[in-house]
C-alpha cells in the first residue's frame, strides 16, 4: 500500500483540548486522501488537487503538524528514514 504513496502530512486541530490528528496522503494516481487516525485510519474525504485539501483544513481550523515523503529510493524499497520534515 505504501507504494501507492507519494507524501504524507500530519495535520493537527489546535483549538480542540486533547488535540486532533488527521493524515492527508498524496496518491500516486494524483488524488489526495484525508484519513483519521482515531477511527481506524477511515477515510474522510479524497480531494481532486492540493488546494481543495488544504482549503478544507484552513476552513476546519487544522495546523500543519509535519511530512514524510514516501517516495521509495531507486535502490531500496524503504522510505528514506530522514524525509520527515516540520
Amino acid at each position: 500500500m505504501m507504494g501507492d504513496i507519494k507524501w504524507v502530512e500530519v495535520w493537527a486541530d489546535a483549538a480542540n483540548p486533547g488535540g486532533y490528528l488527521l493524515t492527508l496522503r498524496a496518491l500516486k494516481e494524483g488524488t489526495f486522501e484525508l484519513k483519521d487516525p482515531q477511527k481506524g485510519g477511515q477515510v474522510i474525504e479524497i480531494f481532486q488537487t492540493y488546494d481543495d485539501a488544504t482549503s478544507w483544513f484552513g476552513e476546519e481550523e487544522y495546523d500543519l503538524v509535519g511530512k514524510l515523503d514516501c517516495e521509495l529510493r531507486e535502490d531500496s524499497n524503504t522510505p528514506e528514514p530522514d524525509s520527515l520534515t516540520r
